[in-house]
Order: C-alpha cells, then sequence, then structure tokens
C-alpha cells in the first residue's frame, strides 16, 4: 500500500494553506464552546469530580513546592495511606496548574485556565500532527477542531482529568512516521507521548494503547497480498527495521524504552500496592454497564440540537456517560468524500482506509450488544478492571476521526467539481462542524459557590482548636452525601490539616460518616485497625484532635467505642 496522500495539495486555494485558519478555529473553539464554562465566574463541572480534580491538582502543586512531603499519601481518608492512588493523579499535567498557581492565581481561577489550556494544547497538538500527516492546514484545522471541541469531548466537560490529550495525536503520527520511514526513533516517540499520556490520565493512556494496536493492525491489513499476509509480515518486517539500524541507533532506542518503561512502572507501582493493599476490584457487570451501545453513538446529553431521550436512549444504563456522538458534520464530509472517490472524482488517500479499520476495530472490539462483548479478552489483563467507563474511548477515537475528516475534506477540495460546488461543500461542514459543538449545554458551578462553601465550614468551626487538626464534616440533609465529603478535603487542604473525610474513584474499607456523634471516631478507628495500629494510647491521641462539623455536642456518656479516648470538639452544628 502507497502512504502518499490526496494529490494536488498545491493547488488547493491560498486560504487552505495558510494559517489563519486555524487560529480562527481555535479561537471560535475557545471562546464560543470552551469559554461559557470558565468565564463570568464560572468553573466547569459540578460540585463534586471538577473540586476532586481541583483536590489532585492543588495537592501536586503543594507537593512540587514543599508544602506537603508526599505525593501518594494525600491527606484524605486519613489515616488511609497511597490516597492519590485512588483515583488519577494529574502528574503529567499538573505542572501547568502549578505554573499558574505560581503567577498568583487562586485555586478556582488556576482549575479554570488549566481547563482551558488542556483545550489549547489539544487542538495545537492535533493541527499539527495532521499537517505533518500530509493535509492541508485548513482541513487539520477542522480535524482538530473535531478532536480538541467535539461533543463526546465536551460531554465530559464534568471530567477534567480527560481533557489533556495532546499524546493521541502526537502518538500516532509518530506511529505512521515509523511506518513510512522504518526509523527506530520514530517508534521511541511514540512510546514516549504515550507514557505522557499515561502521566496524564491513566484512562486516555489506555485508550491509546488500543488505538496504537488497532492502527498497526489497519496499515497491516492494507498491505499488497491482503489483509492476512500484511499482518503476518510484521513480526518479519520489524526484525528487518531492526537488523538494518547502526549499533548505536540500536542501543540509544534500548535505553530509551527501559527509561520509559521505568517511568510507568513508577508510575504504576503505588496503584498496584493500593489494590493490593485494599482489594480493589470491579466486576465484569460494573464494567458492561459502561460499555458502548449502538445508541451510543447516536446519544450527544449535551447538545441543544440533537435528542437525547426517549427510544433508543432511555435503554442505555449510566445515560450520561454513553454520549459518543461526533455531530452530523463529520459524517456528511465522509460521505461526500466516499462518493467522490468511488465515483473517481477525488483522489485516494492511503491513510483513510487503515484509520477507518483502525476505528471499526475499536468499535467492535468494545461494542456491547445484548450482553455480548469482545471487550471481554482485553477485559481479562491484569489491571484492566480500573478502567470502567470505557465509553470514554469516545474522547481519543475523535483524533482517528479528526483525521477522516480531514482526509475528506481535502478529497473535496480537490475534487473534479465546479470551484462553487467544492468552497460550498467544505463550508456547509465547517460550518456546521463549528456550530455542533458550540451549541450545547454547559455543566458549570460558580466561584462563587465553591469559595462559599469554604467560608460556611470556617463559619461553624469550634473556638478552640486541637493541635494539628483531623477534621471531620457528617452529612447536610438534602445534599449529596459527596458534597460534605469534599468540602472537608478542600478545606482540610487550604489549611494543611489532615481530614477523615475524603472522595475517590475507590473507597477504603468501610468508608462511612454517619453524622452521629457516638460513631464520630469510627471512621479513625477503623483506619487504625486496617493498618494494624491498635494501641489504645496511639487511637486516644489521635481521637482528641478531630474536629466534627455537623455533629451533634458529645456529653460525658457519649463517648468514643475505645476506652480512653477523650471526647471530640464539636460545632455543635
Amino acid at each position: 500500500m502507497r502512504m502518499d496522500h490526496a494529490p494536488g495539495l498545491g493547488a488547493l486555494p491560498r486560504l487552505a494553506q495558510n494559517r489563519l485558519p486555524a487560529l480562527l478555529l481555535v479561537l471560535a473553539g475557545m471562546v464560543f464552546v470552551v469559554g461559557p464554562s470558565v468565564t463570568d465566574g464560572r468553573i466547569p463541572g459540578d460540585l463534586g469530580d471538577a473540586r476532586f480534580n481541583s483536590y489532585v491538582l492543588e495537592h501536586f502543586h503543594r507537593w512540587i513546592t514543599h508544602q506537603d512531603q508526599r505525593f501518594w499519601n494525600a491527606d484524605f481518608f486519613y489515616p488511609f495511606p497511597l490516597t492519590i492512588a485512588f483515583s488519577d493523579n494529574h502528574l503529567g499535567d499538573g505542572p501547568i496548574y502549578s505554573l499558574f498557581r505560581a503567577l498568583g492565581f487562586d485555586r478556582e481561577d488556576g482549575f479554570r485556565l488549566w481547563f482551558g489550556m488542556g483545550f489549547a494544547i489539544n487542538f495545537a497538538a492535533a493541527a499539527y500532527s495532521l499537517v505533518r500527516l500530509g493535509y492541508s492546514r485548513l482541513a487539520a484545522a477542522l480535524g482538530a477542531f473535531l478532536f480538541a471541541f467535539g461533543l463526546p469531548m465536551m460531554a465530559q466537560e464534568n471530567h477534567a482529568q480527560l481533557v489533556y490529550r495532546f499524546g493521541v495525536p502526537l502518538a500516532v503520527l509518530a506511529l505512521v512516521e515509523f511506518r513510512r520511514r522504518k526509523q527506530l526513533w520514530q517508534l521511541g516517540l511514540a512510546a514516549f507521548w504515550t507514557t505522557w499520556q499515561f502521566y496524564c490520565s491513566i484512562y486516555i493512556g489506555y485508550f491509546l494503547v488500543l488505538l496504537l494496536v488497532a492502527l498497526v493492525l489497519g496499515l497491516a491489513a492494507c498491505r499488497e497480498g491482503g489483509a492476512r499476509a500484511g499482518i503476518r509480515r510484521l513480526p518479519s518486517e520489524a526484525f528487518q527495521v531492526w537488523s538494518r539500524r547502526p549499533v548505536w541507533a540500536r542501543i540509544a532506542f534500548l535505553l530509551s524504552m527501559t527509561v520509559l518503561a521505568g517511568l510507568l512502572a513508577l508510575l504504576f507501582a503505588p496503584y498496584v500496592e493500593a489494590s493490593l493493599l485494599y482489594g480493589f476490584r470491579r466486576s465484569w457487570s460494573e464494567i458492561a454497564l459502561m460499555l458502548p451501545r449502538p445508541a451510543s453513538y447516536l446519544l450527544a446529553t449535551n447538545s441543544r440540537i440533537w435528542p437525547s431521550s426517549g427510544w433508543p436512549f432511555d435503554a442505555l444504563p449510566m445515560r450520561h456517560e454513553h454520549a459518543m456522538f461526533i455531530g452530523v458534520a463529520p459524517y456528511l464530509a465522509i460521505a461526500t468524500a466516499m462518493i467522490l472517490r468511488l465515483t473517481k472524482r477525488a483522489a485516494p488517500d492511503g491513510l483513510f482506509v487503515p484509520v477507518a479499520i483502525a476505528i471499526m476495530l475499536l468499535v467492535l472490539l468494545t461494542l456491547n450488544i445484548h450482553g455480548f462483548s469482545l471487550y471481554l479478552l482485553p477485559a481479562l489483563a491484569p489491571g484492566s478492571d480500573a478502567v470502567r467507563a470505557v465509553t470514554r474511548i469516545g474522547t481519543v477515537m475523535l483524533f482517528p476521526i479528526g483525521v477522516l475528516l480531514a482526509s475528506s475534506l481535502d478529497g473535496i477540495m480537490t475534487a473534479r467539481l465546479p470551484v462553487w460546488a467544492r468552497s460550498g461543500a467544505v463550508a456547509l461542514v465547517a460550518s456546521l462542524l463549528v456550530f455542533e459543538a458550540c451549541f450545547i449545554v454547559h455543566n458549570t458551578a460558580s466561584k462563587h459557590d465553591w469559595q462559599a462553601r469554604m467560608a460556611a465550614i470556617a463559619a461553624e468551626l469550634p473556638p478552640a482548636l486541637p493541635e494539628a487538626p483531623i477534621l471531620l464534616i457528617g452529612p447536610v440533609q438534602g445534599e449529596p452525601l459527596y458534597q460534605p465529603e469534599l468540602d472537608a478535603m478542600l478545606f482540610a487542604q487550604d489549611r494543611g490539616w489532615r481530614t477523615i473525610n475524603g472522595y475517590s474513584g475507590n473507597l477504603p474499607p468501610e468508608h462511612k460518616v454517619s453524622g452521629l456523634c457516638t460513631d464520630a471516631p469510627r471512621d479513625l478507628a477503623g483506619g487504625l485497625d486496617f493498618l494494624g495500629l491498635t494501641s489504645e494510647q496511639y487511637y486516644a491521641a489521635l481521637a482528641s484532635r478531630v474536629v466534627a462539623i455537623h455533629y451533634p455536642p458529645c456529653d460525658e456518656t457519649a463517648r468514643p467505642r475505645r476506652a480512653g479516648a477523650r471526647g471530640l470538639p464539636s460545632s455543635g452544628s
């Protein structure tokens, strides 16, 4: 298979070959798609996951500025260890947040700037990669717009840990360049970007690996001799590439891969340790709830244009996680280009079919039809059960779909059609693409809400505080349980305290905050028992430091369950 692209790109209109489209599109995306979530005092996401991501980012900043001494042992779910390993860690994108904090922005504004910067970086990485893959700047800019601001990504607005996906286009580019040039350093570059992506988000890193494997199979399937022969030749071709490289190149490749493997081992080690310590496991039935269904690819829960209720969407479990519809614009462009190419009016593109095969492989691998899914096979791999919401693979699939979009637009622009027809088709696709992305419902909270909740806690603190307080906030009637848990996390973090409360992707054993006076120190006792710290004196010393809010006052008869423990300071609220 030839790896050339649509010929005649040099004859495209000048607008398609300059940087103005990219600048206009990224500006439109940042102002009209992301802007409503981060301006006018708004913060993307609700008072749940958004604030949890804020906590982890702030913890990273405090760690690298030596305010917190240990990264993996953050001071929530106290005294349980390895609490950062309960969920994403933001090691790969935390430096950007920390930069904004170092420039003087507060927690909330730093989070908003970090969030917006992620979209700009994603767009830049995708646009650069698509141009390097051989597409015109206009087509690349539109493909990058889909990747950065597409409906599936904005439907995950509440899950800020999925924002930084720049490693996806850069890893795909490096893999294709390796296929073209047979240079080991390009393969090493693909591994580098994949490693960095894991450090940004384990979910996205995992899905990127699946994409790269599918793309390798897609490229092999399009070789001369057919799919079976192409796949069979992969080992021999890899050996030829290896044997033809100079010794120094092979040594450098091995060293770089060893370093990257070591970095991944450092990243995964705390997660493995936490999994073994706490027995974290997710059953197949839990994972199956969030495997894509056919209807998932038609659902856009955040769109103001397309329906999101009724048949067939009402039958989707965890429906809010199934929003994978990419919009009409990409389908319109791809279908038009396919017709033009089949009728010989447009030149073929060597990447279109391999990338389309890779997308179909991912769809077939993850699709759940009446309880049956091929995803049972990768789900057997150790640690894969940590990836519960497989529907989020849609945020990674946006890039290969962006490749098809860019390829299709260049096919239309170089087709043997009247100029008005080509220009009109591209203008229609571009307008519809931007319109669909902008006309959405945003899920946000306000900066005032974030800060008001902290002020409310401060007002309820008892006048006398123990040394090195351990905060415990009980549930609030009428509020979701996770909100006071996160209130405690953020308030304690701002003051450098510890807290028994917690919120994350996993929970320590028997974590429950009841709001009952007699149960106030129970979580502390449970954590100590789990860690084997059964000394009554140790327990009493820690219990005396607990500051309980939203708990009734404890009288002399309401003793903690361990003898010798003293009463808990309480606000009496």
